[in-house]
């Protein structure tokens, strides 16, 4: 075979520093879930859904072979947080946490979720496993404010994207 073919999905999750609650105006969250999604495109990662709450992000995007996860999501780090402090002075202070949570998502689950409207986790119908408490506090997200390509998904713990 004369080309390579691959087919890369990642789910990644990373969240403000201190888990400061950053994103709360809604205007803001949907501008900055909207530029993630640009860095994404740019680096030929095509997005296809961002989401959040005010303290941490979901991406969902195809990995492109030739970048690694960490320069993928060092990048979105990077990018985002200088675009957000140029929006206002009250996110002069704005950083993201260090870590962040990537997990691969097969093709097959993509294409079984891709008439799912809505983001659903927990505090939508669905729990975390027993026990699984992020950082001590609730786990709750809201719908995406940006979904690309207009092909939203849904989450759930027990099997990744889907369910």
């Amino acid at each position: 075979m004369p080309q390579s073919l691959t087919l890369i999905y990642q789910h990644v999750i990373f969240s403000t520093k201190s888990r400061r609650p950053f994103l709360r105006d809604l205007e803001v969250r949907s501008r900055l879930h909207a530029f993630l999604a640009g860095i994404c495109d740019r680096q030929s990662c095509p997005s296809l859904q961002v989401g959040g709450v005010e303290d941490h992000v979901h991406l969902l995007f195809r990995q492109r072979p030739t970048t690694t996860i960490a320069d993928v999501i060092r990048d979105l780090k990077r990018d985002s947080s200088k675009w957000i402090k140029t929006v206002d002075e009250k996110y002069v202070r704005f950083s993201w946490q260090s870590g962040y949570a990537a997990f691969s998502v097969s093709a097959n689950r993509v294409a079984q979720r891709g008439d799912h409207r809505g983001w659903p986790t927990p505090g939508h119908g669905m729990e975390p496993p027993r026990g699984f408490v992020p950082s001590g506090r609730p786990w709750r997200c809201e719908p995406p404010m940006f979904v690309a390509n207009q092909t939203p998904l849904g989450f759930s713990w027990d099997g990744g994207f889907g369910g």
